[in-house]
C-alpha cells in the first residue's frame, strides 16, 4: 500500500511540475508578444493604416489577463518554480514579472474606462 501511495504522490508532483513549466512558457511567450505587438501597431499606424489595431488590442487584453493570472501563479507555484530547470525558472520569473508590470502600466487606462 505504501508504494502505491508513493507512486500516486510522484505522479501528482510530476503533473504539477509539468503544468507549471507549461504555464511558465506560455506566460513568457505572452510577455514577449506585448512589445512586439506594440512596435508593429505603431509602425502600421505611422504608415497611415489601422489594419493591425484590433489585433493589437486583443493581444493587449490577453496581456492584462496574463498579468492577473501571473499575480496568482507566481506566489502559489514559487516553490515549484525554484525547483525547475534554469530555463523554465527564468522564463517563469521573467514572464510573470513582466506581465505583472504590464498589468500595472495598463491599470490606470482600465480604471478610466470603467
Amino acid at each position: 500500500m505504501d508504494s502505491s501511495s508513493d507512486l500516486k504522490q510522484s505522479k501528482a508532483t510530476n503533473t504539477i511540475e509539468r503544468r507549471s513549466q507549461q504555464n511558465a512558457l506560455v506566460l513568457f511567450v505572452l510577455f514577449l508578444l506585448q512589445p512586439i505587438a506594440l512596435v508593429i501597431f505603431f509602425a502600421v499606424r505611422m504608415a497611415g493604416s489601422t489594419a493591425f489595431s484590433e489585433i493589437y488590442f486583443w493581444i493587449r487584453d490577453f496581456g492584462v489577463l496574463g498579468g492577473l493570472y501571473a499575480l496568482f501563479f507566481l506566489p502559489v507555484r514559487w516553490r515549484v518554480i525554484l525547483q525547475m530547470l534554469k530555463f523554465h525558472r527564468v522564463t517563469a520569473i521573467v514572464g510573470s514579472a513582466g506581465l505583472i508590470l504590464f498589468l500595472l502600466i495598463e491599470l490606470p487606462g482600465i480604471w478610466r474606462a470603467l
